[in-house]
Parts: structure tokens; C-alpha cells; sequence
């Protein structure tokens, strides 16, 4: 019987929380932090992998999302 590679395709997203002095060192300390699979996760020995491709900061229509400054209850 034949064998076929099948591709199929997802949008994905996280958010990470980082300290930061400013927006653009917020975006650099979430590229820093890390966004990887574990080998389980990522299909690995398995019949089938998981490629989540590069990160960006842009949603999928292209738009610049928001970067939220987090805030305590005092406002602090």
C-alpha cells in the first residue's frame, strides 16, 4: 500500500512574562526566555513531528499585537 506524508497546518501562540525597562526590551527578554518543544512533544521517534516554525511578534493577519505592561494591585 502506498505511504503518504500528510501536511497539516495550525496557528499557534504564547505569552511569556518577563521583567523589562521598556516594550522593546520586553520583546527581546520573551525571545530570550525560550520557545521550544520537548522531544516528546515535538513528534520525536514517532511517525509524525511538529514544527511550530519561528516566533514572531506579529499575529497571523499580520497586525502588531499589544505588548501589556502588567500591573499590582497597589499600582506599583
Amino acid at each position: 500500500m502506498p505511504k503518504y506524508r500528510v501536511h497539516l497546518q495550525t496557528g499557534a501562540s504564547m505569552s511569556v512574562f518577563v521583567e523589562a525597562d521598556d516594550p522593546e526590551a520586553a520583546i527581546e527578554a520573551a525571545y530570550d526566555h525560550g520557545q521550544y518543544l520537548c522531544a516528546q512533544c515535538s513528534g520525536w521517534g514517532q511517525e509524525w513531528d511538529l514544527d511550530l516554525g519561528e516566533w514572531g511578534t506579529e499575529n497571523l493577519d499580520g497586525s502588531q499585537p499589544p505588548i501589556e505592561e502588567i500591573v499590582d494591585e497597589e499600582g506599583a
